[in-house]
């Protein structure tokens, strides 16, 4: 067999190893199909093939590596076909420039996809433009990334730059508390009724900042914290439990409490182990736990 005609069959895809046994064959027309992809390994075998016709048909792009041809092959006819010219299949579409010389009116071929491509010639398919959208979505998630981290930073570092601002405004003699108190909502009838009651009513009295008393109404919680909490503050006091470990809140205050006494040479942190806290618990703030640990 050297003539086989398998044009307007409404085939869709070609069987795995069909084309096998046909050594001898020098022509193969399956134009006038429904076939979506050009796969070389269907006619590997066909070590004759002078003349391949897959014209009419709705192939978009290749499948498996281009070189498996038959080196026999001369002509390949993929003329009106819905090739999609898209950076995706930019690799079969190079393929088709470099290889124009053999297929039968490769300056015919033309574009179906995307709509903005849709009629223009595919030998006029530029990789540059690829390399183009490379260069810009790379650019842009840099940007992105880059924007997102100094965001990050701002937010994260936000109220130690306040609070180094704030430092550098006030003085110790401007303090008008002996010590801020960080503490957990949990603790706060401890608080009251152990803690204040012994300081603030002790001779000599000691007057203490509390949020639940001392904070202006109105003015968001993290302000508070600086400008009344640590600014008017001579000390801090920290009442350790598992209730203010287990507290994003409490830790905020405590990392803003370490920055205060790094900014500030008079501060200090004086610290109140109100119960035993699991090891386990009290090791997911690792600063605190190598203080406790030493003490």
């Amino acid at each position: 067999l050297t003539f086989l005609d398998v044009s307007k069959c409404q085939l869709q895809q070609v069987s795995w190893g069909v084309f096998d046994t046909l050594h001898g064959l020098l022509l193969l027309n399956m134009s006038h199909n429904n076939l979506l992809l050009l796969d070389p390994f269907h006619y590997k075998q066909l070590h004759s093939l002078k003349t391949l016709d897959c014209s009419f048909n709705h192939i978009e792009t290749s499948k498996g590596m281009l070189q498996h041809f038959p080196k026999s092959l001369a002509f390949l006819n993929l003329t009106n076909n819905s090739f999609a010219c898209t950076c995706e299949h930019q690799k079969f579409l190079q393929w088709i420039k470099d290889q124009s010389p053999f297929l039968v009116n490769a300056e015919q071929m033309t574009c179906a996809t995307p709509a903005e491509m849709k009629g223009s010639l595919v030998l006029d398919f530029r990789n540059a433009t690829c390399h183009m959208h490379k260069t810009i979505i790379t650019v842009s998630v840099i940007s992105v990334l880059v924007v997102s981290t100094i965001a990050f930073l701002v937010y994260k570092f936000y109220f130690h730059l306040m609070l180094l601002a704030g430092c550098k405004k006030h003085s110790s003699a401007e303090s008008i508390y002996d010590a801020f108190v960080i503490y957990s909502s949990h603790d706060e009838d401890w608080v009251r009724n152990e803690l204040v009651k012994n300081l603030e009513e002790g001779v000599p009295p000691f007057q203490l900042c509390l949020h639940y008393r001392d904070f202006i109404p109105g003015v968001a919680i993290a302000a508070n914290i600086i400008q009344e909490g640590f600014h008017k503050s001579r000390k801090v006091i920290v009442v350790v439990s598992r209730h203010f470990i287990q507290s994003r809140w409490c830790i905020f205050e405590y990392e803003i409490a370490q920055t205060w006494q790094f900014l500030s040479s008079h501060s200090g942190i004086i610290f109140i182990v109100l119960e035993k806290v699991e090891k386990s618990l009290l090791k997911q703030q690792v600063e605190l736990y190598r203080l406790l640990s030493r003490n």
